[in-house]
This record gives C-alpha cells, structure tokens and sequence, in this order.
C-alpha cells in the first residue's frame, strides 16, 4: 500500500489483494494514516484507488466498510477509484457502490 497526502486527497493505493490473510493488517494501516492526518479529513476526501488491486474476499469488503465507518464519524469523505474487473463486479454485487462513490 502507497499512502499519498497530495493537494487535494489523501490516497491509498492498494494492490494484489485484499483477502483474509492480509485484511486486519491493512485496515490498522490504513487507520493509522487516518489517524495522523485527522486534522484534514474533513477538508480534504480518501480516495481508496484500487488500480493495482486484484481481488478482495467479504474481508476485504469489511475493511471497506470499517474505513467508510470511520470517516463518517470523523466528518471525511470516502471515494474508491479505479475498480475493475472482480473488484468491480463485488462492489457491485454487495451493492457497496451504493454507499460509496466508486469511479
């Protein structure tokens, strides 16, 4: 996972895949970014960019939600960008694209 504070987002580009195996991990990274940089959730949106993702499982759907949750209470904003192929179509089949704006 690449972290990426830039101009306007704060991005998190994450690859391979986002399974069992590897889902706490990755949450608790992502969360202590968030953490650190909790003074600009509110000004600026978190973009997940899944250019470089591959697959995810219900686990890697559940650290999804975990971060959505938790910019919500937060006051932050969550956009995933780039999802395609299998990680599009699971997106679409638990209807998370409805929740959270995917481009």
């Amino acid at each position: 996972m690449n972290f990426i504070n830039n101009e306007n987002h704060l991005v998190f580009q994450l690859e391979g895949h986002l399974i069992m195996s590897n889902s706490d991990q990755m949450k608790n990274r992502i969360k202590e970014k968030l953490n650190e940089h909790k003074s600009l959730l509110k000004e600026k949106p978190v973009i997940l960019d899944f250019q470089k993702l591959e697959f995810l499982d219900s686990t890697g759907i559940g650290v999804i939600i975990s971060i959505f949750k938790y910019l919500n209470e937060n006051k932050g904003h969550l956009k995933v960008t780039n999802a395609q192929g299998p990680v599009k179509k699971i997106m679409e089949i638990t209807k998370l694209d409805s929740i959270i704006s995917i481009n």
